[in-house]
């Protein structure tokens, strides 16, 4: 059965199980049988659990044996044997990936919304960070922008755990013209970069260091395009987890440059007409 199933009695207590609950939760069956329902699926909710009604798809949290937590569609029927009822049946549906999906969709929705409004590039900045952060770490996150005359980057917005929330902090740290910032301006190319990858590519004279690096850090970098031209790059590191980012998370950063890149312009257009 793709469902997992749990057999109770009318108290709860676990009966019997199917392979795939097993699969699912981690449990052997000698490991649920007799205990109380609660017992196994833990941060799920209650009111789910000990009802003695009949539902169908109801939505909750439930923790596996490894602790790990996903999200379940829960529906529970009563169990008949000879007109009758022994008992009840749970059955639980796998709907992380769907929940996940969900999320991204009403994230990129909200920022896409907010990237058309009428709000101001410096209130824009802060809402994508928000956005973004329900889906992705954005703890270090920076938006560099090329000013052409100045031949130099500027930093409108960034959040930086090791650093004072001021851009002097940041322009010391990331002036040099030829750093990961530049390259991804420079090159167009989407960056996923652990320790390795980094250093094989200041050592093949990509871009210059920035700073002391760990093998704990990982950078997930974007450019902003505009069509065919880079006006800037949207970044985001962290320092202790070098597994946080994966090349999924490419794709979603993608989508979110689109929609700042295209808010950049068109609010920078406004404002010179505003001055014209």
């Amino acid at each position: 059965s793709p469902e997992a199933l749990v057999y109770t009695d009318m108290d709860g207590i676990v009966l019997e199980v199917n392979k795939r609950f097993e699969e699912l939760f981690g449990y052997e069956l000698e490991e649920t049988r007799g205990k109380h329902i609660e017992k196994i699926l833990t941060n799920c909710s209650t009111q789910i659990l000990v009802s003695d009604c009949i539902f169908s798809d109801l939505e909750s949290i439930a923790k596996k044996k490894n602790n790990k937590l996903i999200s379940v569609s829960v529906s529970v029927t009563l169990n008949q044997v000879n007109e009758q009822t022994t008992g009840k049946i749970f059955l639980l549906n796998d709907i992380t990936n769907r929940k996940a999906s969900e999320t991204v969709n009403n994230v990129l929705y909200n920022i896409s919304r907010a990237a058309n409004s009428d709000i101001s590039l410096t209130q824009l900045y802060p809402v994508i960070r928000e956005e973004l952060g329900t889906v992705i770490d954005t703890t270090n996150f920076y938006i560099a922008l090329f000013d052409k005359e100045k031949n130099k980057l500027y930093f409108p917005y960034y959040a930086d755990e090791t650093g004072e929330r001021d851009e002097n902090f940041v322009i010391s740290k990331y002036s040099d013209s030829d750093n990961i910032f530049h390259y991804i301006f420079r090159t167009g190319e989407s960056l996923l970069l652990n320790y390795n990858k980094y250093k094989r590519m200041i050592d093949r004279g990509d871009f210059n260091s920035c700073d002391v690096i760990t093998n704990k850090q990982v950078w997930l970098g974007v450019p902003l395009k505009i069509e065919n031209k880079i006006i800037g790059s949207m970044i985001l590191q962290s320092y202790i987890d070098p597994n946080l980012y994966s090349k999924k998370d490419i794709k979603l950063m993608q989508f979110v440059s689109q929609q700042l890149a295209t808010a950049i312009e068109r609010k920078q257009a406004e404002e010179k007409l505003k001055i014209s």
